[in-house]
């Protein structure tokens, strides 16, 4: 039961789905496991068998929280799941499909003819690397799930877009002819569906699908960063950067990093200047059809609040299905738009100034200010119930953890060598932050206890061109304090597979690895304990 990678789960705060930690089994893709200390220990139920190949890529696994329920993507195939009974036990089952028939993008097609090729997507510094995404035969993203609604959801299946009913699992309509490589945004009464190359898309009903107009897309794919329902957030001007490096390296990247990191900032070199008064801009609603990549150039020109000497990074939430811009803020240059959660995303400046933003409105919520040694070279945050950490990471220089295997091969972490820092997320304020150096956050952490996990394994010395792992660490951190609880270093990887559980009545968590069993009270953060109970 220590063979199992936490999924993303997307949901509203406050919710079930939110609360319930998911994880899939590495890497058969077959067994689900939920948690939450409410209920003390885990709880499992498996997908059906006889899946698509496609199932054990946990890439493609991901979750979206309806209710009290779960749409869970399996590969290429979507399970309606209920992590509990009605009565509120611990006792999940499979909603639909039901035997004989799936719900699958790839359709009833035979494996045997399919065709694929692959495409390398764009990284950025404040979002999970994507993995290499598939391209089937109709020029469509293989797997490609979304919008995802309490009405419905949708499905790129054989040139087709199909949308599906969330409580039955069952076809509501279907449109041919997709775009090539199209997008497609929505709500629960309309959806947008563009190709990727297209300036204007096609607005649908979401009840029945029937077409209702054409809406023009403010700016290009490249640009965007975070869709919430049928809104998304554009990083434009020409003082907009943030793409990750491939000099950083990635805990999942698949050839090593090389030894480069970014030039050191020169002593005395002249720094964008911003106004703290005009700091955030909001722009009254105007129409997309007068905005574009050309306006955006004479737009950067002259920014209220930054230098004349400098370009700025000017970042819009648009509502794509009525075609309005609902806010607009201007930052310096260089500023790295970060994802958050549902509610909020984030902006870090070169300055070292954090800021996390409503995206309904606009506005900040909260400012922090980071001592910036050198250039970030990534950004990750882990939800939990109550609280929100964030990483902020510097170039790593360590190539021995750099180069090494990580666990599940990186799947949803980074590397950080910097700053993490809690954010309380009732009333927005810092809690701790601390300093981290060379090690690998998990992005999926647990979110219903007060304790977050970091593990880093690294080569062995004189073994740089090797898989040889000489060492990792595993360490376990009070979420309430920042305090180490725990730390291990051993030879091997014996600490790369565990497990966590609570049990909120007794206050004991357990954790389980290879080779160690042990018991940690967190009834008292001035007095926890770590039982060893080795085996």
């Amino acid at each position: 039961d220590i063979r199992f990678v936490q999924l993303p789960v997307s949901a509203a705060k406050g919710t079930l789905p939110e609360r319930i930690n998911v994880a899939l089994d590495w890497p058969g893709g077959q067994g689900l496991k939920f948690s939450n200390s409410q209920w003390g220990r885990d709880w499992l139920v498996r997908t059906p068998s006889g899946g698509r190949f496609l199932r054990t890529n946990v890439h493609f696994a991901k979750g979206w929280g309806l209710g009290q329920h779960l749409l869970l993507q399996l590969g290429t195939e979507v399970f309606g799941v209920s992590p509990l009974s009605l009565e509120g036990e611990r006792r999940a089952r499979i909603l639909w499909p039901g035997k004989g028939w799936h719900v699958d993008s790839l359709g009833d097609r035979f494996e045997a003819m399919l065709s694929f090729y692959e495409d390398k997507p764009a990284s950025w510094i404040g979002f999970p690397s994507p993995p290499s995404r598939m391209i089937d035969e109709f020029e469509h993203y293989v797997g490609a799930v979304g919008p995802v609604t309490t009405d419905y959801f949708c499905v790129q299946q054989k040139g087709s877009l199909v949308a599906v009913d969330p409580a039955t699992g069952r076809e509501l309509w279907r449109r041919p002819e997709l775009p090539r490589l199209a997008e497609c945004v929505g709500d629960t009464r309309q959806l947008l569906v563009w190709g990727a190359r297209e300036s204007q898309g096609t607005l649908i009903r979401a009840v029945d699908g029937v077409e209702l107009g054409r809406r023009t897309i403010p700016h290009s794919l490249r640009q965007r960063r975070i869709v919430r329902d049928g809104c998304a957030l554009f990083g434009i001007g020409s003082g907009f950067h943030d793409e990750l490096s491939a000099l950083v390296g990635e805990p999942d990247a698949e050839a090593a990093a090389p030894d480069v990191e970014a030039a050191p900032k020169k002593e005395g070199a002249a720094q964008p200047e911003i106004d703290p008064s005009a700091e955030a801009t909001t722009a009254a609603t105007r129409s997309p059809d007068a905005v574009g990549d050309a306006s955006v150039a004479e737009t950067t020109d002259a920014v209220p609040g930054v230098a004349s000497s400098s370009k700025a990074a000017i970042f819009e939430w648009w509502n794509l299905l009525s075609g309005e811009q609902i806010w607009r803020q201007v930052r310096q240059a260089g500023t790295i738009p970060f994802e958050v959660d549902h509610e909020l995303c984030g902006l870090l400046q070169t300055d070292g100034q954090l800021e996390l933003l409503d995206l309904a409105t606009g506005e900040t919520v909260l400012r922090h200010q980071l001592m910036l040694s050198a250039p970030c070279t990534r950004i990750g945050c882990a939800v939990g119930e109550r609280t929100l950490l964030v990483a902020v990471s510097l170039p790593v220089q360590d190539l021995a953890l750099r180069n090494a295997p990580q666990l599940h091969g990186g799947y949803r972490s980074m590397f950080l060598n910097g700053f993490l820092l809690c954010f309380d997320r009732r009333d927005r304020t810092l809690l701790w932050q601390q300093t981290v150096e060379n090690a690998v956050f998990p992005l999926d952490q647990p979110a219903d206890l007060p304790l977050f996990i970091l593990t880093g394994s690294r080569l062995a010395e004189n073994a740089m061109n090797s898989n040889t792992v000489g060492s990792s660490r595993f360490d376990i951190y009070d979420r309430r304090d920042g305090t180490l609880v725990f730390s291990d270093e051993a030879a091997g990887p014996k600490w790369n597979f565990y497990a966590v559980t609570g049990d909120a009545e007794s206050r004991q968590i357990r954790i389980k690895t290879q080779a160690v069993l042990f018991e940690l009270d967190y009834s008292d953060p001035e007095a926890s304990t770590a039982g060893d109970v080795a085996q």
